[in-house]
């Protein structure tokens, strides 16, 4: 899974700058990835931005 992660860099990067350059682009204010695409803040500091992991957890996990 993690090969499959790291080919889709170059996807992303190219998408993420087409988004933010261009004649209707947005402002970047972070990367939010769960747990599993955490290779990908790599290229939120290409782009200088923050990056977040959002992870999900049930009740079990956090013994209530």
């Amino acid at each position: 899974m993690v090969a499959l992660l790291e080919a889709q860099k170059t996807n992303v990067k190219q998408a993420v700058s087409n988004l933010t350059t261009g004649e209707q682009h947005g402002h970047l204010a972070a990367f939010v990835v769960d747990m599993f695409c955490t290779n990908m803040i790599d290229i939120a500091k290409e782009f200088s931005v923050p990056a977040f992991v959002f992870f999900t957890s049930g009740v079990a996990f956090l013994g209530l």
